[in-house]
């Protein structure tokens, strides 16, 4: 179960949007009580109104707000121990990284570094900075609805904030939404609506006006987007998102996660990998969900580099 979508960053233009498992729209009235009924959910469709927790690929907003708001980031440092402490809560990681720069944290996905770093920014600065991202917005777009994707704003607790900027807790986000990210960072910070109708063609042959779309709107700075693309295409060529790398000498930039879906670790995690390819010659920005498929660097990111093959190879 899951979602891909693949986007054109410099207008928005949706490519590919598949949500599994699906049905046959030619049959649906004859299936229709089986699918209704069906535990797997296939008339939900995941790319739009799937709402996950995005996990670490929320970071990109974190770092993005870090960025746009704290000084002397280039001197920031942090001793990952493998946990922090905050209220009456402990955010983990998988082993002990050391001393790390805010790039390292990010190519290696240390949940500590950006739980610390929350605390710097503080509610107003990340929240400001996830609703100029299209969280907590009203996705009602020209050719197609989105379900909202939330950010907290409720609960000022430390710990809330800490879970909230690795992704966790209450955040939540579609992959439609998270490809869209992506896409905003490949357009130097402008993020386009998204664009699902090519032509509308009559019976007779002729055209039909599309709805009208709104224009681009500046979400980040630009040497802001250009700092977050130079950290996500460490974090493929040498971090987490390793297995998402393509050859030929196309560039991606990416950003794995692996979001818990349970508070004990019983249910296996949802693997995402969101990002872009660099390449003028190959506009494309990829998001892959696997619902409780484990790793985002084992799973998800292979997945989007076979996508992002295809779109080239196909040259859509």
């Amino acid at each position: 179960k899951g979602a891909i979508v693949v986007m054109e960053p410099s207008t928005g233009r949706i490519l590919a949007l598949q949500a599994y498992p699906d049905f046959d729209p030619n049959t649906v009235e004859a299936q229709w009580d089986t699918l209704k009924e069906d535990a797997d959910s296939p008339l939900v469709n995941r790319a739009t109104q799937g709402l996950y927790p995005p996990g670490s690929t929320f970071k990109i907003v974190t770092l993005a707000s870090a960025l746009e708001n704290l000084p002397d980031l280039n001197d920031f440092a942090f001793d990952c121990t493998g946990y922090y402490p905050v209220g009456n809560y402990s955010v983990t990681d998988g082993s002990a990284h050391g001393v790390q720069s805010l790039s390292d944290a990010f190519a290696h996905s240390c949940n500590t570094t950006f739980a610390a770093l929350s605390q710097d920014l503080g509610y107003e600065m990340l929240g400001n900075t996830a609703e100029e991202m299209g969280f907590n917005e009203n996705f009602m777009f020209s050719d197609l609805i989105v379900y909202n994707s939330s950010y907290p704003i409720d609960d000022l607790s430390a710990e809330d904030l800490a879970w909230s900027a690795i992704g966790q807790g209450r955040v939540l986000a579609t992959p439609l939404h998270m490809a869209l990210i992506a896409s905003t960072i490949a357009n130097r910070g402008v993020m386009n609506e998204p664009r699902l109708i090519a032509q509308v063609t009559t019976a007779q042959g002729g055209n039909r006006a599309l709805l009208s779309h709104a224009g681009g709107r500046r979400v980040l700075g630009e040497d802001v987007a250009a700092r977050l693309e130079k950290e996500m295409i460490r974090v493929v060529k040498s971090g987490t998102g390793k297995r998402a790398a393509l050859d030929n000498g196309y560039t991606v930039a990416g950003k794995t996660g692996s979001a818990e879906a349970s508070n004990d670790k019983s249910i296996e995690s949802h693997a995402w990998f969101v990002g872009y390819i660099t390449n003028d010659n190959a506009p494309y920005a990829v998001c892959v969900l696997v619902e409780n498929g484990g790793s985002g660097g084992g799973v998800a990111a292979p997945l989007a580099r076979k996508t992002l093959q295809k779109a080239i190879h196909l040259g859509l």
